[in-house]
């Protein structure tokens, strides 16, 4: 059921952050901020192929399902997880829920996804950031050369001293936001119709963002079999757009 606003609302004020580290979420999560995510799509493109996606209504089920039983319960703790180790400045931990991440992939398109925008946030941001310095204890763990999205995404907040609540919020919020944009532009739908689903979403994200919160690390785990079965399938689709 969707969360009312009074929930939202009660939700996102616990979310504390400063202007400069706002502004830093934004500019980290913007397209300006080159990830790659343009050419990644999350087995959408297949799903599109299939019929299973191709109007407003059914392209909104896809991208609340990919939030609520993947990114959240995966993503969302992994991100966790990586936070605390770097806020905690320990690089056994970080290394262990590096190579969690990769276990976790389940498909190899995903495994492209997860480890191509990974490396290039990390690489963007030691290359930009000031902060980035933070991270000097941490390269023999991050030099096991796999790092995933969420868990860079993670790393980099932590390093910056950016609350836990509003980076899973914005994470959250621009992986639904490239969703969209890639089903837009695939079934197509009007710009339009992308933000009515974006709105619609809020609730979700919220609940998201509550969930990879307080979700019990032994709980993690997906519960989307359609959308790795797209996946799989997008490897050997034909005509594609898309990367994964």
């Amino acid at each position: 059921m969707p969360r009312n606003r009074a929930t939202i609302t009660a939700i996102m004020a616990t979310m504390t952050i400063s202007t400069d580290e706002l502004f830093q979420l934004m500019s980290w999560l913007s397209p300006a901020f080159s990830v790659g995510a343009v050419s990644f799509n999350h087995g959408l493109e297949y799903a599109v192929e299939a019929g299973l996606v191709g109007d407003e209504a059914t392209l909104e089920s896809w991208v609340r399902t990919c939030l609520a039983q993947e990114f959240a319960p995966v993503s969302g703790l992994l991100l966790r997880a990586a936070y605390h180790a770097v806020a905690a400045r320990d690089a056994q931990a970080l290394s262990v829920t590096l190579a969690e991440a990769r276990a976790l992939v389940p498909t190899p398109e995903f495994e492209l996804e997860c480890q191509a925008q990974g490396t290039a946030f990390m690489t963007t941001l030691l290359a930009a950031w000031p902060q980035a310095g933070a991270l000097k204890e941490m390269e023999r763990a991050l030099a096991q050369g796999w790092i995933s999205y969420a868990s860079a995404v993670g790393i980099a907040a932590a390093a910056a001293n950016i609350p836990l609540r509003p980076t899973l919020a914005a994470f959250f919020h621009a992986v639904v936001s490239n969703l969209l944009s890639a089903g837009v532009r695939l079934i197509p739908l009007g710009q339009t119709a992308g933000q009515r689903i974006l709105a619609r979403l809020q609730g979700a994200v919220a609940a998201a963002t509550q969930d990879a919160l307080t979700r019990e690390a032994c709980n993690m785990g997906a519960a989307a079999p359609i959308i790795e079965w797209a996946s799989t399938r997008h490897e050997t689709q034909y005509t594609r757009l898309f990367r994964s």
